[in-house]
């Protein structure tokens, strides 16, 4: 059976800064995560981001940017994976080391 792709968006709660010694450990864990999936042949790619961007929209007829992060939650990585079905993908997410400090993750399988 051949691998679907799918994508883990991870959505981190950004309505508190954290201290830059925190987010070397956040960091640690998703290295860490990433290279626990890649040792099961299902990790592809992933990226963090950082937190300064633009959302480009169309307002009126004329393109606008807005500074983001704008929401309460922010995008602040992805990974890409290979997985069987999308419940195999979400069993992946729900490994997720960060969900104890407010992170959501998001999955879409990629077309």
């Amino acid at each position: 059976m051949e691998l679907k792709k799918y994508i883990l968006i991870i959505r981190e709660d950004i309505r508190t800064s954290r201290p830059d010694n925190e987010l070397q450990k956040i960091i640690k864990l998703h290295i860490q995560w990433a290279k626990d999936l890649a040792a099961k042949e299902i990790f592809i790619n992933g990226y963090g981001l950082n937190g300064q961007g633009c959302l480009l929209e169309l307002v009126n007829g004329e393109i606008v940017t807005k500074d983001i992060p704008y929401p309460e939650i922010a995008f602040g990585g992805l990974y890409v994976i290979q997985a069987e079905s999308m419940e195999a993908a979400i069993e992946i997410g729900k490994q997720c080391p960060t969900f104890s400090i407010g992170d959501k993750i998001e999955v879409r399988e990629l077309i």
